[in-house]
């Protein structure tokens, strides 16, 4: 008997779900890598924050790769533990007859994800809120110097 005898229908449907499912990711992400490489006209310039041209332009810029920093810190995170869910509480064979352990909350970790992001949003405020402030101040003095 040959495996493809064996397969039921079922496990057919399944397996082309998955595989036009990661071909619609895969071309999603090809679309998005196509547009992010999308070259602009010459004269039609976009300015970047990764060519800073003036003294509070550098504090965004390194204000921006602080930011960026700490989402990708973050995407890193969520990705690895859902990847380790995803593998270690996969469905197996004859596992949907036993019913999985019931937990009732936890203080500690309900705590930790309220405390924690509103930790990140302060940290991401205060570093904001610091840059918008030195470039305010900045002008002022650069505005002063204009009409004084």
């Amino acid at each position: 008997m040959r495996i493809g005898e064996t397969m039921c229908n079922a496990d057919r449907r399944t397996i082309a779900s998955r595989a036009v499912g990661l071909l619609i990711l895969l071309a999603g992400v090809l679309l998005a890598a196509s547009l992010c490489t999308a070259s602009t006209p010459v004269n039609h310039q976009v300015p970047s924050i990764f060519d800073p041209h003036s003294t509070p332009a550098e504090s965004i810029r390194h204000l921006s790769f602080f930011v960026l920093g700490i989402t990708g810190l973050i995407f890193l995170v969520v990705f690895s533990l859902l990847s380790y869910v995803v593998v270690k509480f996969r469905s197996r064979v004859g596992g949907a007859e036993r019913e999985p352990a019931q937990v009732y909350g936890s203080t500690q970790i309900e705590l930790a994800w309220t405390v924690i992001p509103i930790l990140i949003v302060a940290v991401l405020f205060l570093a904001t809120a610091r840059v918008i402030q030195f470039t305010r101040s900045r002008m002022r003095r650069g505005l002063q110097g204009r009409w004084s």
